[in-house]
């Protein structure tokens, strides 16, 4: 288990898996689908995807096999294992800004990227990262974001988390550089080449992304324990962060201007976490709508991006264990990936 998964804590849920989530106020409607297997349990589970649109996904396991779909709302299972990387540990983060271009980070502080991602054709992994934690072993990266295919950023899970970045992805590990920012770093996510966040025990914000430390913005600490678990910027206008304190194990801050102003923490759903609720741990956005899920399969969803207003639903899936999911959002699809190995995916109207 990566050391992003003891964050987080399995609850289970029982209900339908098919749910029509009718239209909020300036809400899209969102329609779940079945959940379908897309790799047995003894591969670890999802741990990252990522769509280039709202045909092709990647997504990554935790045995270090990726997977590709070009029909991801197919009614029937449509994914393929593309590539099994000999990385050191499982897939933790996927970023896909093109049909050509994905890249995918492990916990082993590897990195292994494709032109062709639906072909099967990645590069074996390269250690970009070898920072260790205390008691040994890599810290190994918890997530990747790359606006195009000349920048990606990715986080890692040392104590003080390191922030790396490259403008030329392909080039090797002398292409990456890194900083060294304070606290737990779990997700970043860039709305363009000039917009990106990092988030995890503190938030911070860059519009340079490439300026080093200085260059990122300390923008949101929180108090009490809580943590950031998930970042999504769909636009360098749109941003989204989700995560769990002490005090309420669902929280939600947005923004429509990142460098500036963030909106006040907005509970989703039950604050103290109500029936089958878990701990907020993953965030997808798409054309002003944004939906997150927790690690009871829960699913909530918003288009008021500054006030919150989050919608529950309940789980989309049942009888099924897990503790994590990863959600990914692209031109009005989302798709949901957990830990027990199944893809649930939602269309937006």
């Amino acid at each position: 288990m990566s050391r992003r998964q003891t964050l987080f804590t399995s609850l289970l849920a029982t209900l339908a898996v098919l749910l029509v989530i009718p239209a909020l106020a300036g809400a899209r409607n969102i329609t779940w689908g079945h959940g379908i297997r897309i790799e047995p349990t003894s591969r670890g589970g999802i741990g990252a995807v990522a769509c280039a649109n709202n045909k092709i996904c990647v997504a990554g396991d935790g045995t270090g096999h990726l997977l590709s779909t070009t029909n991801v709302t197919a009614t029937k299972d449509s994914w393929k294992t593309a590539y099994r990387t000999d990385s050191d540990g499982g897939i933790t983060g996927v970023s896909c800004p093109t049909t050509r271009f994905c890249a995918a980070v492990d916990s082993g502080g590897g990195l292994t990227y494709s032109t062709r991602p639906t072909s099967g054709s990645w590069t074996t992994p390269t250690r970009i990262d070898s920072s260790t934690l205390p008691g040994g072993g890599y810290a190994g990266f918890t997530s990747i974001s790359c606006p195009s295919s000349s920048l990606c950023v990715a986080t890692d899970a040392s104590d003080n988390g390191k922030l790396y970045w490259s403008t030329h992805p392909t080039g090797g590990k002398s292409s990456w550089h890194y900083t060294t920012l304070t606290g737990l770093l779990t997700s970043v996510s860039c709305g363009s080449n000039s917009l990106c966040v990092a988030a995890g025990t503190q938030r911070y914000v860059s519009a340079t992304p490439t300026g080093g430390t200085s260059a990122w913005k300390a923008s949101g600490a929180l108090s009490g324990g809580g943590i950031y678990s998930g970042v999504n910027c769909q636009s360098a206008t749109l941003c989204m962060a989700v995560g769990y304190s002490g005090s309420s194990t669902a929280f939600s801050t947005g923004t429509k201007t990142p460098t500036n102003n963030w909106g006040n923490q907005a509970n989703v759903g039950s604050s103290t976490g109500g029936q089958g609720q878990g701990l907020l741990d993953s965030v997808g956005c798409t054309e002003g709508t944004c939906v997150a899920t927790d690690t009871g399969e829960q699913a909530f969803a918003t288009s008021g991006i500054i006030g919150g207003n989050w919608h529950s639903f309940g789980p989309i899936r049942s009888q099924h264990s897990r503790i994590q999911s990863a959600v990914a959002c692209k031109d009005l699809v989302c798709v949901v990936g957990d830990s027990s190995g199944v893809a649930t995916t939602a269309k937006l109207k």
